[in-house]
């Protein structure tokens, strides 16, 4: 398993915490609102957190297409 950096693990934390609460994934613009970012730098987290195999994403395109992987 791969290291996270500091704002990876805040976004794969606000993850597993949508996934908590609402039993459903957050959609990119949810992540940038919830950790101060732009769409574009979410975006890029949740891909790196998809090739570290923390995450996977189900259908390109598609909102609400993440699925957990790894659970801490």
């Amino acid at each position: 398993m791969r290291w996270l950096t500091p704002e990876q693990h805040k976004v794969y934390m606000f993850i597993l915490e949508c996934f908590e609460k609402r039993n459903t994934p957050p959609t990119i613009q949810e992540i940038a609102d919830s950790t101060g970012t732009t769409k574009d730098l979410a975006h890029r987290r949740v891909k790196a957190l998809e090739k570290k195999n923390y995450i996977e994403r189900q259908g390109h395109g598609e909102t609400r297409n993440i699925r957990i992987l790894v659970n801490n």
